[in-house]
């Protein structure tokens, strides 16, 4: 009787070594990665006082496989236009959004596509027109830069061990 709870102990272990480690690892990854997704979005968006949900659609997380073991978290840079974020027109010209004044900016369709969007013109003559946007590549990537290597360093060992406690107490039963 003894010698059977050992062999099936000796099986779990097996188990345990050749599958479980690297899907433990693997999800520890991924929960790692997201923390560092979350933290970058809080800051960027407190920073640039455009809403996170606006800021979140600009990370996008690779999520780690047991086969490959790493997550890779991409940042797409390009500015966030005033017209996706809540805005208003001011009474004296202008649009106001973010905590931000455009005076100058007014709030048309555009022809071929028959969209609104918001313009700005960058000099006194009819054209050329600029669509009014929020630069955040700098924050974004600041934002990475210091959370990522932090929050791995704090955060990846607690989460190792965790997920190996998990999936171990789980083959014991």
């Amino acid at each position: 009787m003894a010698q059977d709870g050992l062999s099936q102990w000796i099986r779990g272990l097996d188990k345990l070594k050749s599958s479980e480690i690297p899907k433990a690892t693997s999800a520890a990854i991924n929960k790692v990665g997201k923390r560092v997704q979350t933290e970058s979005v809080r800051s960027v968006a407190k920073q640039s006082k455009v809403p996170a949900k606006h800021v979140r659609r600009k990370f996008f997380l690779r999520r780690s496989k047991p086969g490959t073991q790493k997550a890779v978290i991409t940042g797409y840079t390009r500015p966030i236009s005033v017209h996706s974020l809540k805005h208003r027109v001011l009474k004296r010209g202008g649009i106001s959004a973010a905590g931000r004044k455009y005076p100058h900016a007014f709030k048309t369709t555009v022809r071929k596509s028959g969209k609104e969007q918001i313009f700005q013109r960058t000099t006194a003559d009819r054209y050329p027109l600029e669509v009014v946007t929020i630069d955040v590549s700098d924050l974004m990537t600041t934002a990475l830069r210091r959370f990522g290597p932090r929050i791995v360093r704090e955060e990846l060992p607690k989460l190792l061990e965790h997920e190996f406690q998990f999936r171990l107490e789980r083959l014991s039963r």
